[in-house]
């Protein structure tokens, strides 16, 4: 990863059951640089995005259990909000979320399901 980037910012989470289903919600706070744009000067802004983006399940037994697989590119807009749905899941359980970017930037962060 390159020093000159800032450290990746905390995504917001949330995470809530009902009926049987869990509903998860994420901001992702990234550039989302696509390389196709040209900065003051008129040199290229380099890509910057992220290219995977997993979701686990972590319950009672804490075995995480996949819940979401994604590969993204340069079609995702800076700071994508992100909406998923699951069956299961319980209040007091875990959702975490990571991802990783081209420059090898990663993230992961967690929130109980109310």
């Amino acid at each position: 990863m390159s020093t000159d980037l800032p450290s990746p910012e905390p995504m917001r989470l949330r995470a809530n059951h009902a009926n049987g289903v869990t509903e998860v919600r994420v901001l992702v706070k990234h550039i989302m640089e696509t390389g196709q744009r040209h900065d003051g000067s008129g040199r290229v802004i380099p890509p910057h995005y992220i290219t995977e983006v997993l979701a686990h399940h972590v319950g009672a037994q804490g075995t995480p259990r996949l819940v979401l697989q994604a590969q993204w590119s340069t079609a995702i807009a800076q700071n994508p909000v992100l909406f998923c749905q699951f069956k299961g899941g319980a209040p007091g359980d875990k959702v975490v979320l990571q991802w990783v970017d081209n420059l090898g930037a990663r993230r992961t962060d967690e929130t109980q399901i109310r």
